[in-house]
């Protein structure tokens, strides 16, 4: 194991020390200019798409709820996630965003509404909160799929960068599902998250939730992280 490897590992298990102990968890501001340049540098260069046009990284239905995620809805999670590491206008095309702006939620809570002409603005898409769940804010759901798709694959801490796609209700790792914001619940829910066994300690763990209409658009957009 090389001396990066070593302190990456110690510094991983001095998190989940932490969160074992109930102190909050201080991480660098999701969101800040000089955060998101750093992270999308990482994740566009490992995430990016390969010459055959396949990612670094693989979305595949949750083995819970195999029978309830369609072939559409890992496309579409796939065409999601790969906008996330690098939103650009040609991305935000591929995606059916609702034309009159998708509303944003950090948790069970809606906080802004993202504009479609600034879908492709990464300050769009950041929820100005002070902290959350004992995490250190502003948030936002580019920053943390692109940190889980850029980490170095060190094990026991993370084994892989991949991804999995459910549909309706989920777990909050390790604990009871948290119910969507009451204003989309009646909307479909597909979500994303760390897959099964990709990470080795629920510090790691996020959702990020897409909400359809009944004709498939995105009307909303939550994201939710681990309280250690």
């Amino acid at each position: 194991m090389t001396g990066a490897s070593r302190c990456a590992m110690a510094l991983g298990i001095a998190m989940v020390l932490a969160g074992c102990s109930g102190e909050a968890t201080t991480r660098q501001p999701l969101g800040t200019a000089s955060a998101v340049a750093e992270s999308a540098a990482a994740a566009t260069s490992s995430a990016a798409p390969t010459d055959t046009g396949s990612p670094a990284w693989t979305v595949t239905p949750d083995p819970g709820h195999a029978s309830e995620v369609s072939d559409d809805d890992v496309a579409l999670m796939e065409d999601f996630v790969a906008f996330m590491v690098e939103p650009t206008p040609r991305r935000a095309q591929r995606l059916p965003f609702v034309s009159d702006g998708v509303r944003l939620g950090l948790g069970d809570e809606m906080s802004t509404t993202v504009a479609v002409d600034g879908l492709a603005d990464e300050k769009s898409w950041v929820v100005d909160r002070e902290t959350f769940r004992a995490h250190t804010g502003p948030f936002s759901p580019i920053r943390i799929i692109r940190e889980h798709i850029a980490a170095a694959v060190d094990p026991p801490l993370r084994m892989s960068n991949d991804l999995q796609v459910s549909v309706g209700e989920h777990a909050h790792c390790a604990s009871l599902p948290v119910p969507p914001p009451a204003s989309v619940a009646s909307l479909r829910r597909v979500s994303v998250q760390p897959a099964h066994g990709s990470i080795g300690s629920c510090v790691f763990w996020f959702s990020v939730d897409l909400y359809l209409d009944t004709s498939g658009d995105i009307q909303a957009v939550t994201f939710d992280l681990y309280e250690p």
